[in-house]
């Protein structure tokens, strides 16, 4: 029985990984803030990571060198009793046809954002249900990406990800 439960887990996390279909590069940058504990940031820039990129966010199959880079920097302005003000930096890389060159597709700074994350939060989206203002968020400019991405190849086939 354990043995097929195992089975089960690793056939079913191994599928999700291959539904992914952006990677996802983020750094949170803590340096402005004076606290010996840097822990806290540290667990922030993993769970960003994993919400970004333990799941699909579109149905689109891509193999490893057509899935969108997204590089996401948040500088941590203050933090106290578990909340956050920063600024966070999103941009969004693509490969070109038949190259390994990249290009940059999104380029956005959001100053002054105010939000709460108690350490070890597990974040975890669920499409039209409200879960924490960094969540929704995250998932926002991931719609905005996966939106002007697909407009850069077929006029208007990005309104899908806006209107979500």
């Amino acid at each position: 029985m354990n043995r097929l439960l195992c089975i089960t887990f690793f056939l079913f996390y191994g599928l999700n990984l291959l539904s992914q279909d952006v990677n996802a590069n983020v750094i949170v940058n803590s340096n402005q803030i004076n606290q010996t504990n840097k822990s806290v940031f540290k667990n922030f820039e993993k769970s960003i990571k994993s919400l970004v990129s333990s799941r699909s966010w579109s149905n689109n199959t891509l193999s490893n060198n057509e899935k969108l880079n997204i590089n996401i920097l948040i500088n941590v302005i203050s933090y106290s009793n578990n909340f956050f003000t920063a600024n966070f930096e999103f941009q969004s890389l693509r490969p070109v046809l038949n190259s390994t060159y990249q290009t940059p597709v999104f380029n956005f700074v959001d100053n002054n954002v105010e939000f709460k994350f108690e350490e070890f939060e597990t974040l975890y989206f669920i499409e039209n249900q409200f879960n924490s203002e960094i969540v929704s968020l995250i998932s926002f400019y991931i719609n905005i990406i996966l939106g002007m991405d697909n407009d850069s190849f077929i006029k208007n086939s990005g309104n899908k990800y806006y209107n979500k």
